[in-house]
């Protein structure tokens, strides 16, 4: 009996590994996301950054400005997107979801994970757009256990 339970404790362990491991955040570009549909090329961006460490080791960093040809926004027909863009020493990339009313565009993600560590992502941006331009504005918020990060940006974008 107590072989089978050092057995069941060591694939718990294991399997708990793995789920960590599985559930890290990924510091580079995020190979599990297919960029596909409709392209629109951010011209400029006008941002500001709050960047947090919660732990207690590396303080709260405060970023403003404006990034040209930044990256893209990628809209699919059936109302799914993607973004890839860089601002200042920050690479996003990430999943949205989005709903178009007349000439107006809303943008939005919310994701969570509670565990032993928390994670929670929101993205909430809205504007306006024609058959060429777009315009919006909004925040994206990234918060875990030991970090925040703040985006607030205007984001200026054409069709490709």
């Amino acid at each position: 009996m107590h072989k089978k339970s050092l057995l069941i404790l060591a694939v718990t362990l294991v399997s708990f590994g793995l789920i960590m491991i599985s559930c890290e955040k990924d510091k580079d570009n995020d190979p599990g996301i297919n960029h596909s549909g409709e392209e629109w090329i951010i011209d400029s961006v006008n941002w500001n950054v709050v960047d947090q460490d919660l732990s207690g080791t590396g303080g709260q960093t405060v970023h403003s400005g404006t990034s040209y040809d930044a990256g893209s926004f990628y809209f699919q027909d059936n109302g799914e997107g993607s973004f890839d863009y860089d601002v200042s020493t920050y690479h996003r990339e990430g999943v949205f979801t989005y709903m178009i009313n007349s000439d107006n565009i809303t943008i939005n993600h919310t994701e969570q994970v509670i565990s032993i560590n928390f994670s929670q992502k929101i993205i909430a941006y809205s504007g306006t757009r024609d058959a060429s331009k777009m315009q919006f504005d909004g925040s994206e918020t990234e918060q875990t256990t030991s970090s925040q990060f703040v985006l607030e940006g205007e984001f200026y974008l054409t069709k490709k």
